[in-house]
């Protein structure tokens, strides 16, 4: 993915979320140290956030206007607007290298490999059925 496209994906996050921390968006994109760069063309380049902190809020369109934000934080037994009606889960990514695949696989039948290996991917798979997980794919490279 280019940057640029690195950028409409967070602008669009930040947009839908209202805020979004700059850990978050280097973890998202894996930008590391480089998030500043994004950061630069969301807050100097393109005006759509401002930086407080560690955070990046969205201040482009569609953003809440000032004096109503005011007036929400003064209700405060009103209904907080909701952000998102879809459902968060959390996503636990497991990768697993099994030493010796590649070798493997070259001295085998490729039908058999997946067969070969399949009782270390079941034990692989293991620990999120364990934890009322799920595993929901698997693949392979070799």
């Amino acid at each position: 993915m280019s940057f640029m496209e690195t950028v409409e994906r967070a602008r669009a996050l930040l947009q839908r979320n209202g805020r979004v921390s700059l850990r978050a968006l280097a973890v998202e994109y894996g930008l590391g140290e480089t998030v500043d760069v994004l950061v630069e063309e969301l807050v100097e380049v393109q005006q759509v956030a401002r930086r407080e902190g560690n955070v990046l809020v969205w201040v482009g369109e569609g953003a809440p206007e000032p004096a109503a934000a005011a007036s929400a934080a003064a209700a405060p037994d009103s209904a907080p607007p909701a952000l998102d009606s879809g459902e968060r889960r959390q996503l636990t990514v497991m990768f697993c290298d099994i030493v010796g695949s590649t070798e493997l696989a070259q001295r085998i039948d490729p039908e058999e490999l997946p067969r070969s290996c399949a009782s270390t991917v079941r034990s692989a798979s293991r620990p999120p059925s364990a934890s009322t997980g799920t595993s929901r794919s698997t693949s392979a490279t070799g």
